[in-house]
Formats: structure tokens, sequence, C-alpha cells
């Protein structure tokens, strides 16, 4: 077994995943044809292996891809990259992409074991302040009352404090968010009610549209993705319990894929926004989605940034198998009897 690349004469690496054949940081085969690679992570050459030590390091490879919750795949080649840090190549027919919302999901239930351990806290407090908050509201009756006859406000003083309130509360900020030439905007909580997706032309087919301190924003590819995964990250903060997230993953793997299920929500706002639902139903936020299909879209979002950033990848990697495809066939005839 082969440890060197052929071509620059450098380490290949090792990996502890695959016990049969334990050379290699990057892996690539072709079960159809019964060919392994190990790519030089430092030339990029496709190093063909002994064809004695293919045949159950090629299966375990396919089994670990299958078993893979990130992919990107193109018509004739794959990618995914396991936890132990070992790249798998798979050449072939793609397989219908196994979702990463199952990995993101514990995430979002871990948000709601957060939220009613806070929520907890809060009653405690509340508990506890009981007899202050007594002396407090007893305090407040002698302010409205000198409101009320120093100034003729009355209630309104009330209510102005309320309002005060509630404006520091929509001032917050929630996160800052990227336009073009780096500029950073501030995005308030008062912004996320008008955060909308709306369809576009471009390879996504939908664009993330937010208003923000200094105006609007369009943003799309890879950026509105990932800024579209934070600011729903902050908007379903309250989490979820496992058989919602489960709900959830269910509904993107019915849409095929994370993007198709995007192009899905934005189609099912707009048929809510023709039959005035929106003005109706208050369970509906500014997405026009229900609670649960907003987590979906969320999970939806990550998947596919991730799912992107290993694309990237893919263009180069398939010209590479092109070549190695050709020298592998050459190399495996001359054992042809």
């Amino acid at each position: 077994m082969f440890s060197t690349c052929l071509i620059c004469h450098r380490g290949l690496g090792a990996n502890d995943v695959l016990e049969t054949f334990p050379v290699g940081r990057r892996l690539a085969f072709d079960e159809t044809t019964g060919r392994l690679w190990v790519v030089c992570k430092s030339c990029g050459h496709w190093n063909l292996s002994p064809i004695e030590e293919r045949w159950e390091a090629i299966e375990m490879c396919e089994r670990l891809y299958r078993e893979a919750r990130i992919k990107a795949s193109t018509d004739n080649i794959g990618l995914t990259t396991l936890r132990e840090g070992l790249d798998l190549i798979r050449i072939g027919k793609p397989l219908r992409p196994e979702l990463s919302a199952w990995r993101y999901g514990p995430r979002i239930v871990a948000r709601r074991k957060k939220a009613a351990l806070f929520a907890a806290g809060g009653f405690v407090v509340s508990g506890i302040s009981t007899l202050f908050a007594i002396g407090v509201a007893a305090g407040a009756v002698v302010l409205e009352a000198a409101v009320s006859r120093d100034m003729g406000l009355g209630e309104a003083g009330g209510e102005f404090l309320e309002q005060f309130t509630d404006r520091r509360d929509y001032e917050r900020l929630v996160t800052t968010v990227t336009g073009e030439f780096g500029r950073h905007y501030a995005l308030r909580k008062k912004h996320l009610r008008l955060v909308s997706l709306e369809p576009d032309g471009g390879s996504s087919g939908w664009r993330l549209s937010l208003h923000h301190d200094g105006g609007l924003l369009n943003l799309t590819g890879l950026q509105a993705t990932m800024t579209a995964g934070q600011v729903l990250a902050h908007m379903n903060a309250k989490g979820a319990s496992r058989s919602v997230v489960q709900q959830a993953a269910l509904q993107i793997s019915d849409a095929g894929d994370a993007q198709q299920f995007i192009r899905n929500a934005i189609a099912l706002r707009d048929k809510r926004r023709r039959k005035g639902m929106l003005m109706h139903d208050a369970s509906l936020d500014a997405f026009g989605l229900h609670y649960g299909e907003r987590l979906a879209v969320e999970m939806a979002m990550h998947e596919d940034a991730e799912r992107e950033a290993l694309a990237g990848e893919l263009g180069a990697l398939e010209l590479a198998w092109k070549e190695a495809d050709e020298i592998g066939h050459i190399s495996d005839r001359m054992f042809d009897k």
C-alpha cells in the first residue's frame, strides 16, 4: 500500500476511519467500476489504488457516504466530509440528499429547553419579589394620581411608560447584516416583521428582502441563505419539541431538497396572501407561515448553506475525475486476461 503521491511525492496522510485502507485524507471511489483513488491534498493528483486493496474499502466508503448528513453533488460526482475529517468523493448517480436538518434539529430542541429554564427562573424571581412589587404598585397609584393632577395626563401617563418600554425592546439590536462592498447594517427587532422571502430570477429562485437602519436590502445566493438562517434563528428563539422538529424535517424531505422547500414556502405565502389569510390569521408571521413551517425554513436555510459551501469544489473535482478515470481504465485493463 503506497503512502506518498506519485506526482509530488508528498505524504498522502492517514485516516482512522477505514481499517482496511488507512491511507489518505481524501478518497474518491466509484462503486460501479470498482475504482478507488487517494487524492493528494498537496497537488490534487488522483492516485489509483491497487486492485487487491479496493473492494472492502469501496464498500465501506459507500456506506459512510450514505450515512453522512451533509452532501453536495452534480450529475456525476458527490462530496461529503465526515466528522473525523475524511473527505469522500463519490462517483456515480447522485443519491437523494440526506438533510442536514436532522443534524441541526437538536439545536432547536436545545433552544426550547433554554427558553423553559429562563421562564422558570423568571417565575422564581417574580415570586421572591412579590412584596416589592406590591410596594411598586402602590407607588404607581400615587404616581398616576400625581400625573393626573399636576400634568393633566391621567391614564396617558401609564400608557406612555408602557410605550416607552415597548419602543426600547423594538430598538434592540438583533444582528448585523452585510450588504454591497462589505458594508454592515444594523438589524433590530422592529425590522423582523418586515423580513420576507421573495421570488427571484436567479439560480436559487428566491431572494431575501429586509429593512435595516439604512433602508432596504435585497440579498441573493449564499449570502441570502446564511443571513436568512441567522435571522430565522432569532425569530424562532423559543425552539420546539423533538416531534415538531421531526415534522419540520419531513416537510423538507417531502419537497425533495432544501432549495425546493424554500421555493414552496414562498409560493405558499403568496397563495395565502391572495386569499387574504395574512390579514385575518394571527398565527401567520411576516413570512406568511405558521411557526412549525418557519422552523422548517430555518432548517432548510442551514442545510442549503452548508451544501453550497461543499458544492464550490465540485466543478474542479469533476474535471479531475474524468482525467483520473481515463487513466484508471487503462491501468485496470492491464490486468485483463
